[in-house]
């Protein structure tokens, strides 16, 4: 069965040409009490690197592949290939697929972890220089 790996933290609902699929996320199987050294939830058996896999039949993959192709390009355009409106996760990454087997999923998910960025990853207030708000901590208001 083929696989679609999906690196949005909830996952994504797709509809197309009637059918749905429903793609799991980043966050699946999160086991909160046992997270990595750098602070993201350990792999399972349909998580990889951050991405959440999701079993497909061969039709939703035909679905999905036939749904990637009309949100990301432009039949009538000079240029083959030239992208339309691109659907950010395609674009980006964040979702890759259809791949015949899990191991290929994984393997595609381990070479791209660390050159895909969703834009849901957290801040780390030290890296990003963000200032505390002393007037919250301080328990005035601002309310007149």
């Amino acid at each position: 069965m083929p696989f679609i790996a999906c690196k949005l933290p909830h996952g994504l609902r797709i509809q197309h040409q009637g059918k749905e699929i429903l793609l799991v996320g980043g966050n699946i199987g999160e086991d909160l009490e046992n997270v990595s050294r750098n602070g993201r939830p350990n792999d399972n058996e349909m998580r990889a690197h951050g991405f959440g896999l999701t079993e497909v039949s061969a039709a939703d993959a035909d679905v999905f592949e036939d749904w990637r192709n009309k949100v990301t390009y432009n039949e009538g355009a000079k240029e083959k290939g030239k992208l339309a409106h691109p659907f950010p996760a395609l674009e980006n990454g964040s979702i890759l697929g259809p791949f015949k087997t899990k191991d290929e999923a994984r393997k595609e998910a381990a070479s791209l972890a660390s050159s895909v960025s969703t834009g849901f990853e957290g801040l780390d207030p030290d890296a990003e220089k963000i200032e505390e708000n002393t007037d919250a901590n301080s328990g005035k208001s601002n309310r007149k």
